[in-house]
């Protein structure tokens, strides 16, 4: 299921940035998942790899993962 990892999520709104080195896009979108290992299950699920060309053909992005937030 594609929308697992999204049931329970944490929103963050940036209200106000100041970028001081290099380039920031304009809209971010944080996921939170249950630990590193889940994450990763999710980017090499069938389900993420279908929807995949469309995220490509519709969007510039960085795709990041980072522990601890």
């Amino acid at each position: 299921d594609l929308h697992y990892p999204l049931r329970r999520q944490r929103q963050m709104c940036i209200r106000d940035r100041q970028v001081l080195e290099g380039n920031c896009p304009d809209r971010h979108v944080i996921i939170e998942f249950p630990d590193r290992a889940r994450a990763l299950e999710w980017y090499g699920s069938d389900a993420y790899r279908r929807i995949l060309p469309l995220a490509l053909n519709s969007s510039e992005r960085d795709i990041v993962l980072v522990d601890g937030i």
